[in-house]
């Protein structure tokens, strides 16, 4: 769960630091950040629909 986590965020860091030509964390620099327009590198979340479809609402006891 949170190894397998860890390990695959550790890997994809790695290899994006490899393309950016940072070998280390210390080598990244603010121009290696893209933070002037947030906005259009942020996906908009999905509705989740599953929920709605699988909720069953409890039925209230009654006396026989």
């Amino acid at each position: 769960g949170v190894e397998r986590m860890c390990s695959l965020f550790k890997e994809e860091l790695t290899m994006v630091m490899r393309l950016m030509g940072t070998p280390t964390i210390a080598d990244i620099t603010e121009d290696h950040v893209l933070y002037n327009n947030l906005m259009t590198h942020i996906p908009a979340q999905a509705r989740d629909y599953l929920q709605l479809d699988t909720y069953e609402p409890l039925r209230p006891v009654t006396k026989l």
